[in-house]
C-alpha cells in the first residue's frame, strides 16, 4: 500500500483516490440533472455502486439499475415539484478544496434549514446525525 503524508498525518493514496472518484461521480450526476436528464449511465465500480445505493436510501435518486454484462449503472433521477432533487445538492468538498468537520465542530454546528450533510468517515458514508451518534467526524461531501 502506498502511503502519503498530508501535513503530519499519513494517508493511503488509495483512500485519496477513492474520495476524488466519489466527488467526480457526484459532479457527473449533478451536471446531468442540471441539463434536465431523467437518467444517466455510468461505468461500474464497487465503490460507485455502494455510494449510489446510499443515495437511493436517502431518497436523493428515484432508482438505479446495475447491468453486470456491460458493467454499467443506470441512475434515474427523482423529481419533486417539477424539479430534479439533485439540482438542490450543494457541494461542500471538491477535489481541490476539501472540507473536514471534527465530531466537536459537528456537534456545535446548527443547521438553519432542514438540509443535512453527507460525510465520508472512516466508518463509511454517514449523515451528520449518524456521525453524532457514532462520535465521528469526516469530510463533508454535500448538503442535501
Amino acid at each position: 500500500m502506498i502511503r502519503v503524508c498530508i501535513g503530519s498525518i499519513p494517508v493511503s493514496l488509495t483512500k485519496i483516490l477513492m474520495n476524488i472518484y466519489l466527488i467526480h461521480l457526484l459532479i457527473k450526476l449533478k451536471n446531468a440533472s442540471l441539463v434536465k436528464k431523467e437518467s444517466i449511465t455510468l461505468l461500474y465500480s464497487k465503490q460507485g455502486l455502494h455510494f449510489i445505493k446510499l443515495l437511493y436510501v436517502l431518497h436523493i435518486i428515484q432508482a438505479f439499475y446495475y447491468n453486470p454484462q456491460k458493467d454499467l449503472i443506470t441512475v434515474l433521477f427523482k423529481v419533486y415539484l417539477n424539479k430534479l432533487v439533485f439540482e438542490n445538492l450543494e457541494f461542500i468538498s471538491i477535489p481541490s478544496n476539501e472540507k473536514f468537520l471534527t465530531f466537536k465542530s459537528l456537534c456545535r454546528l446548527q443547521l438553519q434549514t432542514k438540509k443535512s450533510f453527507l460525510l465520508s468517515t472512516d466508518g463509511g458514508y454517514m449523515t451528520e446525525s449518524a456521525c453524532k451518534k457514532s462520535h465521528k467526524g469526516g469530510k463533508v461531501l454535500f448538503l442535501y
